[in-house]
């Protein structure tokens, strides 16, 4: 071996910025698996909500975790890292896994009053098939909005951080 191939001059800053941009520009961005992997881990955020919510609190800090494993959960199986299409699509699962995980509460909600307090004996179809009805209550439909609200908010405190952080980074790369 030449030891001449191992001189700084071969190595300079210059040189490993241009193998390291190469490398780069190769990362293979795999959208079918990084919506898998978004999906997967946004419904265990869904399933974090849903255990926070039965301890009577409002799960709304799930909103911020949710979002943050679904992209984490992109980034992971997509193969790619600072992704804007990784973070609409981990924005939009969390959405709808969070409203679905809401939607469940209030399905859960309405099997344990009935056949808890009223002693009605009704499963857990009967309650979901029914969850659409209560959604048009007046009482109910505010409680459930404010805390989807809460939930979206903080969501959306995670999603513009992680943006800010991602463009800065896409915009150090181009430089």
């Amino acid at each position: 071996m030449n030891n001449e191939e191992f001189t700084n001059e071969n190595f300079s800053a210059e040189k490993l910025d241009s193998l390291y941009e190469g490398v780069a520009e190769k990362e293979h961005e795999n959208v079918i698996t990084g919506i898998l992997g978004a999906f997967v881990l946004s419904l265990a955020g869904a399933a974090l909500y849903f255990a926070i919510y039965q301890f009577g609190y409002i799960a709304g800090i799930c909103g911020l975790v949710s979002f943050m494993l679904a992209y984490w959960g992109y980034q992971k199986c997509s193969g790619k890292t600072g992704s804007m299409k990784g973070i609409v699509i981990s924005i939009i699962l969390t959405i709808i896994t969070l409203f679905l995980a809401e939607f469940l509460c209030l399905t859960y909600e309405i099997y344990s009053v009935y056949t808890g307090e009223y002693g009605i004996e009704i499963t857990l179809l009967d309650a979901l098939k029914a969850t659409p009805d209560f959604l048009t209550d007046p009482e109910v439909l505010p409680a459930v909005l404010k805390d989807l609200a809460v939930s979206y908010f903080l969501c959306i405190l995670a999603c513009g951080s992680t943006v800010t952080t991602t463009i800065k980074g896409q915009k150090n790369a181009g430089k």
